[in-house]
């Protein structure tokens, strides 16, 4: 997977804000990820068998996030 432009932008955005999105390892093998918003944890409620897998949700929800509310004054620096 190639990571896009948008893909960086929406990342950046959303860690100069405080929104972290990571990959926690399960003892069952599989993957969950949680995103930490300013210290609140949300856990996921899905699992990936692959870091990949995980990877590429991670960069799909930062990018989800970022268009969501780019254009609000939620989280604004």
């Amino acid at each position: 997977m190639s990571i896009l432009p948008i893909q960086y932008t929406a990342m950046s955005w959303c860690l100069k804000r405080n929104i972290k999105i990571y990959i926690v390892a399960l003892q069952s093998g599989f993957k969950t990820l949680y995103i930490n918003d300013s210290g609140a944890i949300i856990k996921s409620h899905k699992f990936y068998k692959t870091d990949k897998e995980a990877s590429e949700k991670i960069w799909e929800l930062y990018v989800h996030i970022y268009k969501k509310y780019k254009d609000e004054n939620i989280k604004q620096i």
